[in-house]
């Protein structure tokens, strides 16, 4: 009951291996780090983000828009790469959720559409 109510009012969401909704989880994908980035960087173009950064110390992306602040965590695994993904956004609370699955979804739908 509280998780319904808490999730009126979130400001961030991320994603986590152990998340509780299975949509929500960290992926995993069999490919690189640079093959990823390739990825990331055209779907975040393609979603119409601004000031799309990427901190190659980190393996990090970051991005904007109408709002939203993301950030994409690409970590080496020895399966592959895991990315994570956080949303924040002051304007629209309780929808970052939906942000997240979306950029989450959407990125599964075009790595595995072309590998």
């Amino acid at each position: 009951m509280f998780d319904k109510i808490k999730s009126l009012f979130e400001t961030y969401s991320e994603s986590k291996e152990d998340h509780q909704d299975p949509t929500l989880r960290t992926l995993n994908f069999k490919l690189g780090i640079e093959q990823l980035k390739k990825y990331i960087g055209t779907m975040l173009e393609d979603l119409h983000y601004k000031q799309i950064n990427f901190n190659s110390n980190y393996n990090e992306f970051f991005a904007e828009k109408l709002g939203y602040e993301v950030t994409f965590y690409l970590t080496n695994t020895k399966s592959g790469t895991d990315v994570n993904i956080s949303v924040f956004s002051l304007d629209h609370r309780g929808k970052t959720r939906k942000a997240l699955r979306f950029l989450l979804n959407e990125l599964k739908i075009r790595v595995d559409a072309n590998v």
